[in-house]
């Protein structure tokens, strides 16, 4: 999954008011903007930022801080950050696709192949694309890498996540 002008940028998004929905979506930009970085405490605590979204898609990345880091004489990224980081970009692209603020969904499997070392770098940038929906149910793939252009990445991921019911009760995909 190459880097996308259209799907994100190289440099985070500060505020929602810099966040271009794609055409036709209802989502509320300072909503997506909020939930990509701020609602999720695992996520806030991370300091993830938003590069982009588009109709199926999300990127988002994390700076690097020791506190991230696995120790140790080698430098590289905890373990922990990789599924963390594929987990929130897959649920932003189920968000994109359901352009429904009032319908969640769930994480119900997550798999994270590492590709190669997850040696220190700047950030993790994570890019998810929703690529199959059957009924209620979407899986989502993505990648991380050290930069958004980089069509090596360390790390692939394969999440599959279940629509939940809206305000109404009823479920529908």
């Amino acid at each position: 999954m190459p880097y996308d002008p259209l799907v994100a940028r190289p440099t985070p998004l500060t505020s929602a008011d810099e966040l271009v929905l794609p055409a036709g979506s209802t989502l509320d930009p300072a909503m997506v903007f909020a939930v990509a970085t701020r609602t999720n405490v695992a996520q806030a605590t991370l300091g993830t930022q938003l590069l982009g979204v588009g109709a199926q898609h999300a990127t988002i990345r994390v700076p690097w801080r020791a506190d991230l880091g696995a120790g140790g004489a080698t430098a590289r990224w905890a373990d922990f950050v990789v599924p963390m980081l594929v987990d929130h970009a897959c649920s932003l692209a189920v968000l994109m696709v359901l352009d429904d603020a009032a319908r969640w969904a769930g994480s119900l499997d997550l798999r994270v192949d590492y590709r190669r070392s997850l040696d220190a770098s700047p950030f993790l940038v994570a890019h998810a694309v929703c690529d199959e929906r059957v009924g209620a149910v979407m899986r989502v793939r993505a990648m991380v890498s050290a930069d958004p252009d980089d069509d090596d990445p360390m790390a692939v991921g394969l999440c599959t996540i279940a629509v939940v019911a809206g305000p109404t009760g009823e479920s529908r995909p």
